[in-house]
This record gives structure tokens, sequence and C-alpha cells, in this order.
């Protein structure tokens, strides 16, 4: 397992340990068919950012329930103090660690609660609340549109794949955003774990090249019997308008 994890680390850090043909359409296929019977998922997840602007580093835990991609939840939770170094070394650059804020979003249709941990608050806003323009919460993997067993045949479909590596235990690819979502993202890396094609974990980069969201998935299960739920009871309502944002 240490194993695995430093070669999957060394991958997204730019080695190409195991070239593969760039022809990623088996793999495409066989990925489809390994997740032709999921229609739920929920898994743990540690996510990474690195912002090479501002020179700063985050970590933080969480969880994804995701049945459509307009019904899901998301949970972003900071580490304990400790659990993070204060500076790490990526080639020539240093970055900072910053820590992240308690946040919860709930898709419910055509509305996204957005929980604040921190102040106990929540807002209701409309799932087409944009920000200069942009959509914030247009379904529930805009921004991590790639999740264990989802999603569906026609988001992958929507994606430029290569394959980049290929060995016994893994394959990785990277793939180009459709013409849609390149204000969000440049390119992707994931990793999928043999033999089952079960997704490991996935890179994003933004357009301009200079922040990287990496997501490591674990306790994944598939078609989960329980929907997620967030008791708002102790939490207070910190009112909503339409074209608000999150405070």
């Amino acid at each position: 397992m240490i194993a695995q994890y430093i070669l999957s680390l060394v991958a997204f850090l730019g080695c190409d340990p195991n070239p593969a043909t760039s022809d990623a359409g088996p793999v495409i296929a066989a990925w489809n068919t390994a997740r032709k019977d999921v229609h739920a998922v929920g898994a743990s997840f540690v996510r990474y950012e690195y912002d090479s602007v501002f020179g700063t580093f985050t970590k933080c835990t969480g969880d994804v329930h995701f049945t459509t991609r307009q019904n899901g939840h998301w949970a972003f939770l900071p580490i304990a103090d400790g659990e993070a170094p204060k500076k790490v070394q990526r080639g020539d650059s240093t970055y900072v660690f910053r820590k992240v804020a308690a946040q919860r979003y709930l898709w419910d249709g055509d509305v996204v609660t957005v929980i604040d941990e921190n102040d106990k608050t929540y807002q209701r806003l409309p799932r087409t609340t944009s920000l200069f323009g942009t959509m914030l919460f247009p379904h529930v993997n805009a921004h991590c549109p790639f999740l264990p067993g989802l999603p569906d045949k026609e988001a992958i479909a929507e994606w430029t794949f290569t394959a980049i590596s290929d060995s016994d235990d893994e394959i990785r690819l990277r793939a180009e955003p459709p013409s849609e979502l390149d204000t969000r993202f440049r390119e992707c890396e994931v990793i999928l774990h043999k033999p089952h094609m079960n997704l490991y974990a996935v890179r994003y980069i933004d357009p301009t090249g200079n922040r990287e969201s990496v997501f490591v998935f674990t306790a994944v299960h598939h078609n989960p019997t329980k929907s997620r739920t967030v008791d708002l009871e102790n939490y207070t309502d910190a009112g909503t308008s339409v074209g608000s944002t999150p405070r």
C-alpha cells in the first residue's frame, strides 16, 4: 500500500515510470463497463490544493454523496493541527500551509444549501447563482467531474482522454475538458486501480496552470442504501436572495 501510494504521488509530480500507448479507448470502455450498474456513490476523500501565485497549499478531509447532477452532498472539513507540515517544497517553489474553513454543500434539485460549520449558519441559494458571469453551483460534480463510479457515460464522453501509463496495479490517464468547461479546467490526470477500474485519485489543473487540486478517494460505497442528509435545526438562516453568493 505504501509503495502504491508513493508511486501515485510520483506520477502526480510528473514522472512516468511506465509509459503506455496514447489510445485510451479500451480503458474508457472498461471504465464504463465497470460502472454500468452504479446509480449512486458515497466516498470519503482527502483533498490537496496548491496555489503557485500565493504560495499556499491546503489539505482537508471530507465526504461526497452523489445520486444525480442535481442531488448530492459535499463536505470539506479542516484537518487537525499538526496533520500537515507548515511548508512543503515542490520543485523550486515553497508552499505555506493554509487551513480551510469547514463547509458543506447540499444540492436538492434547483436549490443549493451552503452550510458554514464555523458560524453555524446556512444559505439556500438558486443553483443558477453566478459570480462574474460564472455559475457557482451548476451541478454536484462541477468542481470535481470525476467521482468513484460516476459520472455517467455522457459526461466522460465530453472529455478527450490520452493514456499516460499502464502498470500491473494502475492506469493513468490525461483528460482535456470540452470547450464549455475550459474556463474551469485546463486538464486533469486520473489514476484508476486495477482490476476493477476503481477511481483512486484525480488531479485538476485550472486554466492558468497556477492552481492544482488533488482528490484521493477512500471508503468508496457504490449504490449506498441511505441518502446523505444534514440536520439544520441548530443552524441559523443567514438569508437568501436571488443572485446572492455565499458569504
